[in-house]
């Protein structure tokens, strides 16, 4: 289980896991269980649910959820990225499920927005980017990444070509993205922990149909 340095600074506000494989499946050890937990259907867009627990939940077709109520929010990866949002003093979270396609469709985008709209200043956001697949391993087609290098007008931080084949470092895309829509770099935590190269964490790059998942959850404390 791994835990973010910034978000540890607002222990008694705000209460986050990152779980490997294994500790996945055992979450009732940690406490949670169904009751208490909100997810959604992870589809590689950019939707983001306002979970409001005085309405019923319609989770298909998003990839993110965003909160001021004391209950987890749960994302599911397997080399994508796993991000969160907090905002300490309007005690708001949000969760995240990132892969290439979502940072392509502005997910990260969408989640700023969306937060800055309940009056929030963009100093205030605090964002989490956890362990994902990283660029030591992910190896795409160059016009997955001249997408980014074209839409963002970045040529250096996110790519590399190693032995004629290219490599894509998606965190550093989302730091871009969040960089971008004004988030100070000193509030953002990007995990060095490549998925593929750990064993103890989900990868589908590694193990195809036979890989399980890492769960990611977040939860502002009553």
């Amino acid at each position: 289980m791994l835990r973010s340095n910034l978000l540890q600074k607002y222990s008694q506000l705000v209460n986050h896991y990152f779980f490997n494989e294994t500790e996945s499946k055992e979450l009732i050890k940690y406490g949670i269980s169904g009751k208490n937990v909100c997810k959604v259907e992870q589809v590689h867009g950019n939707r983001i649910l306002e979970f409001n627990d005085s309405r019923e939940i319609k989770p298909d077709g998003f990839d993110g959820m965003i909160t001021d109520k004391s209950i987890y929010l749960q994302v599911r990866t397997a080399d994508c990225l796993p991000i969160f949002l907090f905002v300490p003093n309007k005690k708001i979270v949000c969760a995240l499920h990132a892969g290439w396609k979502g940072l392509m469709v502005g997910i990260v985008g969408n989640a700023v927005d969306l937060i800055l709209s309940k009056g929030v200043k963009v100093e205030d956001i605090i964002c989490v980017i956890g362990p994902h697949i990283g660029n030591c391993c992910y190896d795409v087609p160059y016009k997955r990444i001249k997408i980014f290098q074209t839409r963002d007008r970045i040529d250096h931080a996110i790519s590399e070509k190693r032995e004629d084949r290219w490599y894509l470092d998606i965190g550093s895309v989302a730091v871009n993205a969040f960089l971008t829509k004004g988030i100070k770099r000193k509030n953002i935590d990007n995990f060095d922990v490549c998925t593929k190269c750990n064993k103890d964490f989900a990868s589908f790059r590694r193990d195809k149909d036979k890989s399980g998942r890492n769960i990611s959850l977040i939860r502002l404390i009553s």
